[in-house]
Order: C-alpha cells, then structure tokens, then sequence
C-alpha cells in the first residue's frame, strides 16, 4: 500500500467518531480492514461504488468527481468513496439520533 494511502487511514483511525475502514480494490478484493469494518463486505462496498459511477453517467453530468455514497445502518454510517485504483469505506458512529 502506498505510503499516502497508509497516512490518510492512519489519520482517519484517529478521528473521534471513526470506528473503522475498509480499502478494497475494483475487483472486490479487501486491501486494508480495521476496527468494526468487517473485510467480507469488500464486495458490496465495491459494487456501490461501480453503480454509483453508472449513476453519474446516466446523469450526464459535466462533474468528474467521483461520487460520494453514504449508507445509514443502525450504530454507523458508512462512507463510500471511489478513486481512481481503490474504494474507501470509512464506518463511523451514529449520533444515535434517528
């Protein structure tokens, strides 16, 4: 893994409200795991990320950013964000508030 890679979940690990990520590649494959990011969920991360990218074409938006996907569960949210050779999931706590 790259260095960059390892300083932003480094940095990210130590976020207050961050209870873990996950760092697959777009074949689904789980790179990095830590904390309640459980590394079998690479592939439903990973298939997120390639309909979100589909989304955005049906959209025919001028924005080459890759979309950010958010996903509610009971105790954390979880944050997808698809680049250019990996996806990153970050799991973080719920304010509790629903």
């Amino acid at each position: 893994m790259e260095n960059s890679i390892a300083k932003v979940l480094e940095q990210l690990a130590n976020e207050p409200k961050v209870k873990g990520f996950l760092v697959t590649d777009w074949e689904g494959l789980c790179i990095a795991s830590r904390g309640v990011a459980p590394s079998q969920s690479a592939g439903w991360i990973t298939s997120l990320a390639e309909a979100s990218l589909m989304l955005r074409k049906d959209m025919k938006t001028e924005n080459k950013d890759p979309p950010f996907i958010q996903v509610d569960l009971d105790k954390y949210v979880v944050a997808v964000r698809p680049m250019e050779s990996v996806i990153l999931a970050v799991y973080r706590e719920t304010d509790g508030k629903q």
